[in-house]
C-alpha cells in the first residue's frame, strides 16, 4: 500500500514537472519595440509620431503582465499671450503678442494586464491597465520674457503629472518561435485639464525569450 502511493506521487511529480518543463521552453518574457502614430481627440492639438517600448512577463500562455513606455512630442495651440507691460510707459497703452505654439515633450509609463489567444501562428489580444504621464512645456520667443493666461504668468519650461487608464488591443504575427510582428491600438484617458484622451496606433517587432 504504501509502495502503491508513493508510485502515485512519484507519478504526479513527473507528470508536474514535465509539464513545468514544457512551459519552461516556451518564450516567458517578450521585448517589444515599436513606432507608430499618436493623435489627441481634443483638436487642439496636432497628431504626431510616437515611439513605444514594452516588456511583457506571461504567466500563463494566455494571461501576461506588461510594462511599457512611450515617447513624442505634440505640438499645442498658440492660446498664450506674451505680454510687455513695461512698454506702457511709453505707449500708453497695453501691448500683447501672440507667441508660437507651445512645444510640448510627453512621455508615459504603463502597466498592462495583457490576455491573448495563447502562442498560436497569429495571436489577438486585448489589455487594459493604468499609465503615469509627464508633460515637459517649452516655450521659446524673442527676450525671456513672462508668458500669460488669464492674467497668471508661467514660466518658459515647465512640467505636469497626471494619470490615465488605457485600453486597446492588437495581433501578434510569429513569423518564429523567438521573433513576431506585432500590430496594436490603444485608446488612452488622461486625468488632466488639457489633454484629456488619445489614441495611438503603432508597429513593431517583439523578441520572445
Amino acid at each position: 500500500m504504501t509502495k502503491g502511493i508513493a508510485r502515485l506521487v512519484g507519478s504526479m511529480l513527473l507528470i508536474v514537472s514535465l509539464s513545468a518543463v514544457s512551459w519552461a521552453q516556451t518564450a516567458r518574457y517578450k521585448l517589444d519595440g515599436r513606432v507608430g502614430y499618436l493623435t489627441n481627440l481634443d483638436k487642439e492639438y496636432e497628431s504626431t509620431a510616437v515611439m513605444v517600448i514594452d516588456f511583457q512577463y506571461s504567466l500563463s500562455p494566455i494571461f501576461g503582465l506588461r510594462f511599457g513606455a512611450g515617447f513624442t512630442n505634440l505640438q499645442g495651440p498658440d492660446r498664450l499671450l506674451l505680454d510687455i507691460p513695461n512698454l506702457m510707459e511709453y505707449l500708453s497703452s497695453y501691448i500683447s503678442y501672440r507667441v508660437d505654439n507651445v512645444k510640448i515633450d510627453q512621455q508615459y509609463f504603463y502597466f498592462n494586464v495583457v490576455v491573448s489567444a495563447g502562442k498560436k501562428r497569429i495571436s489577438p489580444y486585448i489589455c487594459a491597465g493604468v499609465g503615469l504621464y509627464q508633460f515637459i512645456f517649452r516655450q521659446t520667443i524673442f527676450g525671456l520674457l513672462p508668458i500669460t493666461e488669464d492674467e497668471e504668468p508661467l514660466p518658459l519650461y515647465w512640467r505636469d503629472n497626471s494619470l490615465g487608464m488605457i485600453i486597446g488591443g492588437g495581433v501578434d504575427y510569429y513569423m518564429t518561435e523567438f521573433l513576431s510582428l506585432k500590430f496594436e491600438g490603444l485608446y488612452q484617458k488622461l486625468l488632466n485639464d488639457f489633454i484629456k484622451q488619445q489614441v495611438t496606433f503603432t508597429a513593431g517587432f517583439g523578441f520572445n525569450f
